[in-house]
Parts: structure tokens; C-alpha cells; sequence
């Protein structure tokens, strides 16, 4: 069976840390590296690796990847930093340390609270949200009969 430029990759590291452990010197690592590049079978790769200990790594699987979602911060948050600098730092540069602390202690508070009060009602919804996803399934690609 042929094999891949990622299975050649693999076997190529495994030689450099067969050569840090001191089983190969660097010409026969040099010449062995230079056997796994030109590899064509997986043969000719397991030729190269048959009298060094090493566990059989299976083939390299490709699992179909979604799309890379981009990480947002919140919107609230966002919004709620914005709001406690634009409030503190004039407060601060105007010298009324204590009123920024008891601004930013009435925020912590107002947060809390509204927390407190929608917090079991957003986790609710995320449960549900998460239970509607398990509930569907992905498509398989062969088809098997439940009885």
C-alpha cells in the first residue's frame, strides 16, 4: 500500500528520536531519513524502523473537520467593560478614588443581582439547547435497519 507524505513525516520523527536516544548515529539516521522521504510503500517504511522498539502507530485517520469557529467575547461583557471605563477612569483622573471604588463595587452588585435573578434561566436554556443538539444525530454514510 502506498503511503502518504504524513505517515513519511511520522516515521522521520521517530528516527530523530530514536537518534536522541542514542540507538542510531547521526549517517545512519541521515540515511535512513533519506529512505522515508523516498518511501513509496508502507513496506519500505517499516523496513526502515523493523530493528528499533517502537510501538505500531496505526495510519493517520482524516475525521472530517467543521469549520473552525471564531471565538467571540460577549457582547455583554464587552459592553459592560466599555461602560465601567468610561465611568472609572475619568472619576480616577479627577481624584475621587473612592467614588471609582463604590462605582465599581455598584457594578459588581448590578451584575450580581441580574445574574442571580436570569442566571437559571440562561443555564436552562443552554441545557436545552445542548439536549436538542445530542438529539440529532449526524448522518451516517451507511445505512443500517433498528429493529
Amino acid at each position: 500500500m502506498r503511503v502518504s507524505d504524513d505517515e513519511r513525516e511520522r516515521v522521520a520523527a521517530f528516527l530523530r528520536e530514536q537518534a536522541l536516544e542514542g540507538r542510531l548515529d547521526h549517517e545512519e539516521l541521515e540515511d535512513r531519513i533519506g529512505g522515508a522521504y523516498r518511501a513509496k510503500t508502507a513496506g519500505e517504511l517499516e523496513d526502515l524502523i523493523e530493528d528499533l522498539p517502537h510501538r505500531r502507530v496505526p495510519a493517520a485517520r482524516v475525521a472530517p473537520q467543521r469549520p473552525a469557529r471564531r471565538q467571540h467575547p460577549p457582547v455583554v461583557l464587552m459592553l459592560g467593560l466599555a461602560l465601567l471605563a468610561l465611568l472609572t477612569v475619568p472619576t480616577l483622573l479627577a481624584g475621587g478614588v473612592a467614588v471609582a471604588m463604590a462605582l465599581v463595587m455598584a457594578i459588581m452588585v448590578a451584575v450580581f443581582v441580574l445574574g442571580f435573578a436570569f442566571g437559571p434561566f440562561i443555564l436552562l436554556g443552554l441545557l436545552v439547547s445542548q439536549a436538542v443538539r445530542r438529539r440529532r444525530a449526524p448522518h451516517s454514510r451507511h445505512w443500517s435497519p433498528r429493529y
